[in-house]
């Protein structure tokens, strides 16, 4: 095991102070918080060290609404499992969730009202996107500056084309497991010579 890896125990003693987690092990608190720092090979070896079933412990995190199972289980944990939701994500001390509470208002509020894609708002509720965010963060790095600022790009770009071909805000963090988001916060400052792909959500 990696005896470099750091337990917040005062996310522990927070969870334990929320309605409902007291009826959770302490090693599914431990379990969520090693997935949630991308090491998923302790993950595993602390479910062994339980006597534990990873899907047995999945789908009662699910059904404790901490986590939503997006792809189908293997025998070892890996990336692109499961989101977490805001339920667990709230609990986490500032220097692990990055402060994405204190301005995921504003990335929000960047997005048009009354625009939609298909039948779908392209601005959707802070609720939905937190957990996209914090799992986007999580795997990518970017500074809350270079995410403000792709988006601001990219709405610029689909406004000059009177929103033609915009994506939703969930789906422009993550979609399918590959981000839009991403893309331009790698390419800052470049012109887009994307004119033709739609990556709106499906009806």
């Amino acid at each position: 095991m990696n005896n470099n890896i750091q337990i917040d125990f005062e996310f522990l003693k927070n969870a334990y102070k929320i309605k409902g987690l007291f009826r959770l092990h302490p090693e599914l608190l431990i379990f969520m918080y090693l997935v949630y720092l991308n090491e998923y090979d302790e993950a595993d070896n602390w479910v062994k060290s339980c006597d534990g079933n990873l899907r047995t412990i999945l789908q009662r995190l699910e059904s404790a609404s901490y986590i939503k199972i997006i792809s189908e289980i293997p025998d070892k944990m890996c990336e692109e499992i499961l989101d977490f939701k805001p339920e667990f994500t709230n609990l986490l001390p500032l220097s692990s969730n990055q402060g994405i509470e204190s301005w995921i208002k504003e990335w929000v509020e960047l997005w048009p009202s009354g625009v939609k894609a298909g039948s779908y708002y392209v601005k959707t509720s802070e609720k939905d996107i937190l957990p996209r965010m914090n799992k986007f963060i999580k795997k990518y790095k970017f500074s809350k500056e270079t995410i403000i600022a792709a988006t601001k790009q990219y709405l610029a770009e689909r406004k000059a084309q009177n929103w033609a071909y915009t994506t939703c805000a969930d789906y422009f963090i993550f979609k399918d497991n590959v981000s839009r988001l991403a893309g331009y916060c790698t390419n800052l400052g470049t012109k887009s010579q994307d004119k033709t792909t739609d990556f709106s959500k499906e009806v």
